[in-house]
């Protein structure tokens, strides 16, 4: 009986071998690869990817979405780089022209000539995007409007439309009971809103505070160009002019609101958007000119008490809107464009799109959800109340340097200084921006 049970196990032995063996060379087994007698799997796309850093509340959202699509995408790995924006423009040049270029990072639409040698036209790809309808269609066009060739070289991720911000309950005691419609209004309720309140003759209450610091020249716009009959960089024969009257008009009551009528804080020529802030905030101004995204930490600190309500009209009816957007290129030198779009283009989904415009980062551009988002945000409401007005600022290759250091300089300057004057401002920024026009 011993031997007839050793004779059945060893039969049942081989063939179990033997079936091992038949299944491991059938067509339809999912044999693993073997190198060297080891089992090796595929490893996963690698895409680098560089953005910087608005605030830290931003910074944790892009992460967590970064770190979604990498669950769900384990075919996929991207390697997110975050740094603050103070040297990220420098950092971004660097990698490009060093050789050490990322798949993808997030830039501005006038940094174009910085780095036109190296994009990749997304047209293709956005044709076969199932949401292609679904995005505004200004976005779109204005990044087609950026080179000559009409091609789409950026996907737009974010964008802002300037507003005033303004303190509600310090209209109510001045007596202000609507939000002023054209400059002139805004003028004399500024003047209202310019107080000192405790009688020492020293101004507590600033009607407004200016910013002069990087990037700051967008809001520069809004008060220099108003009075435009088309509001811009162009004149009436489409060239680049930048000291039309109406201009050097607009760039003088910039001045004047500091120097002559004293209604922006005594810092004025030193303030940036933190300042701004603080000022709102704690009451010592009643407005300022930003964007949704400051939207968050401002009605954190302020609920009902602030309110917003559109960049005024000029002379002519016109409104000039200061704009900032951010957009994801695919660099040429990208080994995977095809799954590096899939991510940038992923990252604006209505269903991400929500979560960055729920938070503040951006003002809504997917048709799909915009009422959803503006009917619960006043500030995300004025945003696409003002989108038809938005002008968006001429490329050149010297922006990202005039933005950051160049108008910063000019403008303090003729903050402090009565012998400069507003077309003196003006005359220096066409030089810098457009060196070549006369």
């Amino acid at each position: 009986m011993r031997k007839v049970s050793a004779k059945i196990g060893l039969l049942a032995l081989c063939l179990a071998m033997v079936t091992s063996s038949a299944a491991g060379c059938s067509s339809s087994a999912k044999a693993p690869a073997t190198s060297g007698g080891s089992t090796t799997t595929k490893a996963p796309v690698e895409i680098k990817m560089m953005n910087y850093i608005i605030s830290e509340a931003s910074q944790k959202n892009f992460e967590a979405m970064i770190a979604q699509y990498n669950k769900e995408n384990p075919n996929v790995n991207v390697k997110l780089e975050m740094m603050p924006f103070s040297n990220y423009t420098d950092k971004v040049i660097t990698s490009v022209n060093s050789g050490m270029v990322p798949d993808t990072a997030i830039v501005k639409y006038s940094w174009y000539e910085l780095f036109k040698d190296h994009l990749t036209p997304l047209d293709n790809y956005l044709d076969k995007w199932k949401y292609k309808d679904d995005i505004e269609e200004n976005m779109i066009r204005l990044y087609r409007d950026v080179p000559g060739d009409k091609k789409l070289y950026f996907f737009p991720y974010n964008a802002q439309a300037s507003y005033f911000y303004y303190r509600k309950d310090l209209f109510k005691e001045a007596g202000i009971t609507k939000t002023p419609d054209t400059w002139d209004e805004w003028l004399e309720d500024a003047k209202k809103l310019t107080i000192d309140k405790n009688g020492d003759g020293i101004i507590d209450q600033y009607g407004v505070s200016l910013r002069s610091n990087a990037n700051g020249h967008e809001t520069w716009y809004a008060y220099a160009m108003a009075n435009m009959k088309k509001p811009g960089f162009y004149d009436d024969n489409g060239k680049i002019n930048m000291t039309q009257q109406e201009q050097i008009d607009g760039s003088q009551f910039y001045l004047d609101i500091f120097r002559k009528y004293k209604l922006s804080p005594p810092t004025t020529a030193s303030d940036g958007t933190n300042e701004n802030i603080s000022y709102l905030t704690s009451g010592k101004a009643a407005m300022m000119i930003q964007h949704i995204q400051q939207s968050a930490p401002i009605k954190a600190a302020l609920g009902d008490k602030v309110g917003a309500f559109p960049i005024p009209a000029g002379k002519n009816g016109k409104r000039f809107v200061p704009a900032g957007e951010n957009a994801f290129p695919v660099f040429k030198e990208s080994k995977n464009p095809e799954e590096t779009f899939k991510l940038i283009s992923w990252l604006v989904e209505p269903d991400q799109h929500r979560k960055v415009a729920a938070s503040g980062d951006s003002m809504v551009f997917m048709k799909s959800i915009e009422n959803e988002i503006s009917s619960k945000d006043e500030f995300q409401a004025i945003s696409l109340k003002a989108k038809n007005d938005i002008v968006w600022a001429p490329i050149t290759p010297y922006m990202a340097q005039y933005a950051t250091k160049d108008w910063p300089a000019i403008i303090s300057k003729a903050l402090l200084d009565e012998k400069v004057t507003g077309k003196d401002v003006l005359v220096e920024s066409q030089k810098i921006l457009y060196p070549d026009k006369k």
